[in-house]
C-alpha cells in the first residue's frame, strides 16, 4: 500500500499484523526488487510484456473505460508474473527503477499491489479471463530472445493483446488449476465484460461462486455507493471508509484500492480495480432504487398466490398501448426429487474443498464501475484476510441487519 503522506510501503509480510517499511522506492522493498528484474536487465527484449490500465503514463487524464491495472511479464524459463495494482501512472518502463514512484500522479493516491509468480501455462489462463473486462492494453512486447515464442503467440495472449473479443456468456472465473509457483497457491480469478446495464460483479457472480457474503470497501457515503443486497442467504455490504492501516488513516478521497472480505469465514480477502459507487451524475436513482427493482435484482421472493398479471394502466409509451403480461413463480420441488437433466437451466460450480483464501480484484460496485468489465482474484490466505476484517468497524460500513 503507497501512502501519499509518507511515501512509504505498508505491507503484509506473513504475520499478525501489517508492517509499516521503509521508503516504497528502496531497493529491498519487494515492488523496486520486482520490477527491477525488467530495469536490471542486460537483456530487455528478451521479455515478454502486456501492461494495461486506464490511466497510463504519460496520459493527462484517465480514460473512461474498464479501470484494469496491471502488468503481465514473462521470461524464456516458462515462468512469469501478474502484477494487479491501482495506481496511476505506473509503470513507466520509458523511465529507470528510481522513477517508478515519482510522478505526482503515481503518489497522490495509497494504492494496492499484488503480484504473483505463475508458470507460462496459467499466465495463459490468467489472460483469457482478465480479456473479459476489456483492460485498455498501452506497451506490449514480444520477446526477442529467438523466433519462436509460444506464450506470446498462444491465442490467449493474442486475444487480450488485439482486444474487442465478444463473449458469451459475460464472466468468467478461473479454475482450481490456476495456482502460483509459490504459496499462497490456489487463486480464484473473477472476471466480466463490459455491459450496458448495472451488472454489479460481487452480487451478480463472486459470492455466488464462492457461496459467500460480502463485506465490499468503496469509499464513499451511503448516497454515493450502491445499496448493500440483504435478502437471502448471500449478502453483500459496504465498507465506506475511512479506514486506517497500521496507525495511518487513509482518506476516502485519497484511496484508489478496493477490496473485500467474507462477512463470516475468516480465509480469504479479494482485491479489485472498481467500486461500487453509484454513476456521479446521478446519485439518486429512484428507478433503480425502487422497492420493485431492488425485489427483482435481489430475488429469491416467495409469492402467493403464485401467478399474476398486469392491469390494465401499463402501457407502452407508443403504439399497441396496453399490454398484458402474465407470469408465474416457479413450482417447487420437493429436496428428494430429482431433476432431469432436460429439465434443468442451472449452472453452478463449487470448489473441490473450501481452503483459506483471499481474493483480490481490479473493480468495485458502483453503478458507473458496472458498466466496464472488472477482475476479481482470491489468493488462499487466512492471515491476510484476518488483517483487512481488522479495517472493517461499525463506523466505517453499511452493514446488513
Amino acid at each position: 500500500l503507497n501512502t501519499n503522506a509518507l511515501k512509504m510501503l505498508i505491507m503484509w509480510i506473513g504475520g499478525a499484523d501489517w508492517e509499516a517499511l521503509a521508503d516504497i522506492d528502496a531497493a529491498q522493498q519487494p515492488i523496486h526488487s520486482t520490477m527491477n528484474t525488467y530495469f536490471n536487465s542486460g537483456n530487455k527484449d528478451n521479455a515478454n510484456i502486456i501492461l494495461y490500465s486506464n490511466y497510463p503514463p504519460h496520459f493527462k487524464f484517465e480514460l473512461p473505460m474498464s479501470p484494469g491495472k496491471g502488468v503481465i511479464m514473462a521470461e524464456d524459463a516458462n515462468k512469469g508474473f501478474w502484477l494487479v495494482h491501482t495506481a496511476k501512472y505506473f509503470p513507466n518502463l520509458a523511465g529507470a527503477i528510481g522513477d517508478l514512484f515519482s510522478n505526482e500522479k503515481t503518489k497522490k493516491d495509497a494504492a494496492a499491489f499484488l503480484c504473483m509468480t505463475y508458470s507460462d501455462v496459467n499466465l495463459r489462463a490468467i489472460a483469457k479471463i482478465i480479456d473479459y473486462e476489456q483492460p485498455i492494453i498501452y506497451f506490449t512486447q514480444r520477446s526477442a530472445s529467438q523466433p519462436v515464442q509460444s506464450f506470446y503467440d498462444s491465442p490467449e495472449i493474442q486475444k487480450l493483446v488485439n482486444g474487442l473479443q465478444k463473449y458469451q456468456p459475460i464472466a468468467a472465473t478461473s479454475g482450481d488449476g490456476v495456482r502460483t509457483l509459490t504459496q499462497p497457491g490456489t487463486v480464484k480469478v473473477f472476471a466480466s465484460a463490459p455491459v450496458a446495464y448495472s451488472s454489479d460483479i460481487y452480487s451478480n457472480y463472486v459470492v455466488k461462486i464462492l457461496k459467500k457474503s460480502l463485506q465490499v470497501y468503496t469509499p464513499g457515503t451511503t448516497t454515493t455507493v450502491l445499496r448493500k443486497l440483504c435478502v437471502g442467504s448471500l449478502k453483500v455490504e459496504n465498507v465506506l471508509g475511512p479506514i486506517t492501516v497500521k496507525d495511518t488513516e487513509i482518506p476516502k478521497k485519497q484511496d484508489s484500492a478496493r477490496w473485500s472480505v467474507p462477512k463470516s469465514d475468516p480465509d480469504f480477502v479479494c482485491l479489485s480495480n472498481t467500486g461500487r459507487t453509484r454513476s456521479a451524475s446521478a446519485l439518486a436513482q429512484p428507478f433503480y432504487d425502487s422497492s420493485e427493482i431492488q425485489n427483482l435484482v435481489n430475488g429469491l421472493h416467495k409469492y402467493q398466490p403464485t401467478a399474476s398479471a398486469s392491469g390494465d394502466g401499463i402501457a407502452t409509451l407508443t403504439p399497441p398501448g396496453t399490454v398484458k403480461i402474465f407470469a408465474s413463480a416457479p413450482v417447487g420441488y420437493s429436496s428428494d426429487t430429482e431433476i432431469p437433466k432436460k429439465q434443468d437451466s442451472a449452472r453452478w460450480s463449487v470448489p473441490k474443498s473450501d481452503p483459506d483464501f483471499v481474493c483480490l480484484s481490479n473493480t468495485g460496485r458502483t453503478a458507473n464501475d458496472a458498466k466496464y468489465g472488472a477482475t476479481v482474484a482470491c489468493v488462499l490466505s487466512k492471515e491476510a484476510a484476518d488483517l483487512f476484517r481488522k479495517m472493517i468497524t461499525k463506523e466505517n460500513s453499511d452493514a446488513c441487519p
